[in-house]
């Protein structure tokens, strides 16, 4: 999928990267195996995770199970395949991690397609005003979005976010 997404759409960028649910697992137990650095960034997003969207819970962890090729998620005390979590977390997962992975870089682009699908919109506030805290002030967004929470957000809040209205025209 990402590899037909990369030459239809940025067949003259290879250096994009196109992070899906399907990659995660490869993604985290890379970052696992790797150097101190690598595995101290799974440890701090871990953390982040449970600071910003799990405070009711001691812990949030991340485990690659190498015999199933899936990657198991423990909040508290459950742990579990991803997939066999809501749809909100695995969304918050999933789009946070490249996020984080990336928050020391500068001049990074993010395209978010319709984060609402899945998240509460208490969640969705949430996610906005993390995603535009100082933590990932090296990045910039684009979110398509039909979601009245996101745009009531940047209206009673200091986020600093540009909307755009468009329309096919015929």
């Amino acid at each position: 999928y990402n590899d037909m997404v990369m030459h239809e759409y940025f067949p003259n960028h290879i250096n994009r990267k196109i992070l899906t649910g399907g990659k995660l697992y490869t993604e985290i137990k890379s970052m696992l195996l790797g150097n101190e650095h690598q595995r101290k960034m799974i440890e701090e997003f871990q953390e982040f995770l449970q600071k910003e969207f799990f405070p009711d819970y001691n812990k949030v962890q991340l485990i690659p199970n190498e015999e199933m090729k899936v990657l198991f998620v423990r909040i508290g005390e459950i742990e579990r395949e991803i997939y066999n979590w809501g749809d909100g977390t695995q969304q918050l997962i999933i789009l946070l991690y490249s996020l984080f992975k990336h928050k020391d870089e500068e001049n990074n682009l993010f395209f978010i397609e319709e984060p609402e699908l899945y998240l509460h919109p208490g969640i969705l506030r949430k996610f906005i005003e993390v995603i535009n805290s100082n933590r990932f002030k090296n990045h910039q967004y684009f979110i398509t979005t039909h979601s009245n929470s996101i745009l009531d957000t940047s209206a009673d809040t200091s986020i600093n976010m540009s909307i755009f209205k468009f329309k096919k025209v015929k």
